[in-house]
């Protein structure tokens, strides 16, 4: 099932914060499966997972599909999947591959839930109240322990998550 760990954000300040501190701990390889409706926040996130890689400016490969950045230590491989019918599309472009040794950050993941990883990182953004709810799932081992070393982050984020 995997450790769950819920924070609040009430800005794009927040988000990308979440995100560069989840970035600064990743160590490939690592499928980091991001889910939400549209305007949730998922490219923010990513934002602040390049960030804390030491990358300083990402776009969304919404029309591209997949890009790569290189960070400080590790590359980044970030896909949209928003234009994405059938996972199958994603073949050519070495989706298998890239799972398998890098860090991976896939926007709209539900749509190829079917290839994910079974160990990986979950991120599930979504509104209640003016505020982002997210939710981060550990599954895996290595994956669990990113959950228990976010407890780094400000206790503001941490507050009362409505039900």
């Amino acid at each position: 099932m995997g450790q769950v760990y819920k924070l609040i954000s009430e800005s794009e300040e927040d988000t990308i914060l979440i995100g560069e501190t989840l970035g600064k701990l990743l160590r490939p390889p690592i499928t980091i499966a991001l889910s939400g409706p549209l305007g949730s926040g998922k490219t923010v996130m990513v934002r602040g997972i390049a960030r804390g890689l030491g990358i300083q400016k990402i776009r969304s490969p919404s029309f591209l599909i997949m890009l790569k950045y290189r960070g400080n230590k590790y590359h980044l491989f970030h896909i949209d999947l928003y234009r994405i019918d059938n996972w199958e599309e994603l073949v050519p472009l070495g989706i298998f591959e890239v799972m398998e040794k890098g860090i991976v950050a896939i926007e709209w993941a539900e749509k190829a839930k079917e290839i994910l990883p079974t160990t990986r990182f979950e991120i599930t953004l979504d509104f209640s109240n003016g505020k982002r709810i997210i939710e981060m799932k550990g599954m895996g081992k290595a994956e669990s322990v990113l959950i228990d070393l976010l407890s780094t982050l400000p206790d503001r984020l941490k507050g009362k998550v409505p039900d």
